[in-house]
């Protein structure tokens, strides 16, 4: 929700909510020598003021980026988009080609970790089984099975004419997608 360059309490109060500079000094004072400076205690005593800050901006911030979609002014929305569409266009293609040429990079020179990058592996194994031999198992273990599969379309093709002689459940679902039809060259 806030595009800061960190999330500690100092930089969401000072960016967020607007306050002066805070002084961290006091942060570092030895806390456990009694009786606390002057200086401590109104330093403690501003945290909760900041945190009450920040939680009622957060919200704030919250209604801001979760309109109604009932009341959205559409117009605006789309004019927005469009807008920024070509910066984010070109970004988001570089950001792909270095996030790329990192990987290779850091795997070739066997980097695991470097300036926030890290490199992981793991893996992947699929088991796969023939029909058939399933057919096979839950037919001779004598159990009434309601083991059911989803057909995929290559499962359905696959099965061709047979698919015919199943009873097929079918379940609907309505899927929404946003399609843009405006092309690039309008954009210019």
């Amino acid at each position: 929700m806030a595009p800061l360059p960190n999330y500690q309490l100092k930089t969401v109060v000072e960016c967020l909510c607007h306050f002066p500079a805070i002084d961290k000094s006091e942060q570092g004072g030895n806390w456990g020598k009694r009786p606390l400076t002057a200086a401590q205690l109104e330093y403690a005593q501003k945290d909760p003021v900041y945190t009450a800050q920040i939680h009622h901006r957060l919200l704030q911030l919250s209604h801001l980026i979760t309109p109604d979609p009932a009341g959205e002014n559409l117009e605006r929305l789309t004019n927005r988009y469009w807008e920024i569409y070509q910066q984010w266009k070109i970004l988001d293609t570089e950001m792909e080609h270095l996030k790329e040429r990192l990987k290779s990079a850091m795997i070739k020179q066997e980097a695991a970790e470097i300036n926030g990058f890290s490199v992981s592996y793991q893996n992947r194994t699929s088991k796969k089984v023939k029909l058939a031999e399933l057919a096979k198992v839950v037919y001779l273990s004598g159990q009434d099975s309601q083991i059911s599969l989803s057909l995929t379309n290559d499962l359905l093709k696959e099965l061709g004419d047979l698919a015919q002689g199943l009873t097929i459940e079918e379940t609907r679902q309505k899927i929404s997608q946003l399609t843009i039809k405006q092309s690039e060259a309008d954009l210019r």
